[in-house]
């Protein structure tokens, strides 16, 4: 398995810890960006985490998730 592929592996797996919280899956919600766009081979795993909430942020947005709601649902209170 190439580098990147556990990269994107690992980054999928985060997103969807991070969307479980909301009780959906990534390949829950439409194909409206993908992971690989936000990728890259030398991701160490903080970067990983990181890159993940702006996936999911940026799906739930283009799913039609109010943007206030959103960012909320993945950055936190803090960050409205």
């Amino acid at each position: 398995m190439s580098k990147e592929q556990v990269v994107y592996n690992k980054t999928k797996g985060e997103c969807n810890r991070i969307l479980r919280q909301i009780g959906v899956s990534w390949d829950d919600l439409p194909d409206t960006n993908s992971i690989w766009d936000w990728i890259d081979e030398d991701m160490s795993d903080s970067d990983i985490q990181d890159v993940a909430k702006d996936c999911c942020w940026d799906r739930l947005y283009d799913s039609g998730m109010d943007r206030d709601v959103a960012t909320e649902t993945i950055y936190g209170k803090e960050a409205v």
